[in-house]
């Protein structure tokens, strides 16, 4: 089956090296924003934290004076093609101009985590951020959410994520592989990130690989901190005996083997595809049997009102980031004079 696919991947393989060199000739143009716009992407289909260091990125401008927001894609949010929608905090700035589904878990995540930076949602960013600019001022700052491959839109900086245990993957394009692009595209970035680094990973070979090309290399682990309730009696987590889990990630699995280092013992697991929704009738039955009910934090922030009318405490499970140095990301900015 796989030899059957290779054709396959070398046509897609060339299909984005001829849009990218389109780009870098000048023969499709891309669009310019007001101020400095910084690119948070990867190379490779599923999760490797850009969620996290997107977060991480607006709290360190933040703190350092700029007046960042977030633009995303928003995938699966319910939006039109052409629409788009503005979160800041709880509240929504900017609705949607048709589509009244509108359910973006990523995008509710950071908006309830970074609430000084708005988070503009939009399937065309450029559209979206021009919208966005009607009724706001100028940022001083754009963070690209996954905009590596979005060329339509120039950046002052590309950040690309590579997941350190694996960060190649079988090192073949779609649809062989997981990648969206060859290695060599990272020749492009200013920094790529190693996520959930230690010791041992990435290997030496990989990390001077990528420095050879003149790209800026730093290390980070995740660290998930202790379920945090959101909904339900309350109780402290440590006294429940029964849990069930509900997870819809790109890798659960992560998750999962992480849970008995807090001693969470896992009655059921209810788990769907990455940005799918979960099934009400579905959640009431694994609710019925359990003391509580556990989930991701992108997860909870789908679809709040769904777990909140569930008769069981239910928590979630925050997900941070853990620098090799404490200052490497500010450092990296203060370099590029993106700051």
């Amino acid at each position: 089956m796989i030899g059957l696919l290779w054709p396959l991947a070398l046509v897609y393989r060339w299909i984005v090296s001829l849009r990218v060199a389109l780009y870098h000739r000048g023969w499709l143009k891309g669009q310019h924003l007001p101020g400095i716009v910084i690119s948070v992407g990867n190379i490779e289909v599923g999760g490797t934290g850009k969620s996290p260091l997107v977060m991480a990125l607006a709290t360190c401008l933040v703190q350092s004076g700029a007046r960042p927001v977030v633009l995303t894609r928003g995938y699966r949010s319910g939006l039109g093609p052409d629409e788009s929608a503005v979160l800041h905090g709880s509240e929504l700035l900017l609705t949607p101009q048709q589509s009244s589904s509108f359910h973006a878990d990523e995008a509710r995540m950071q908006a309830q985590r970074l609430r000084e930076v708005p988070v503009i949602v939009g399937r065309r960013r450029y559209a979206a951020a021009r919208r966005y600019l009607q009724h706001f001022p100028a940022p001083s700052h754009w963070i690209l959410d996954d905009g590596f491959q979005h060329l339509q839109l120039e950046r002052d900086c590309d950040i690309v994520l590579l997941d350190a245990d694996r960060p190649f993957d079988n090192g073949q394009c779609l649809p062989v592989g997981r990648l969206r692009e060859h290695p060599s595209a990272l020749k492009r970035a200013q920094l790529v990130v190693f996520t959930r680094a230690n010791a041992k990973r990435p290997s030496i070979e990989v990390q001077e690989r990528i420095e050879s090309w003149g790209v800026r290399t730093l290390r980070v682990a995740f660290q998930n901190g202790e379920p945090r309730q959101v909904a339900g009696p309350e109780q402290a987590w440590r006294a429940v005996k029964r849990w069930s889990l509900a997870i819809g990630i790109a890798r659960p699995e992560r998750v999962i083997q992480n849970l008995p280092a807090w001693g969470i013992k896992l009655q059921h697991c209810y788990r769907v595809q990455d940005h799918s929704a979960f099934e009400p009738a579905r959640l009431r039955d694994i609710a019925r049997g359990s003391d509580a009910l556990l989930t991701t934090e992108k997860d909870y922030w789908r679809d709040p009102a769904l777990f909140d009318q569930l008769a069981i405490p239910v928590y979630y499970l925050p997900l941070d980031l853990a620098w090799t140095q404490a200052e490497s990301l500010p450092n990296f900015l203060r370099e590029f004079n993106l700051l």
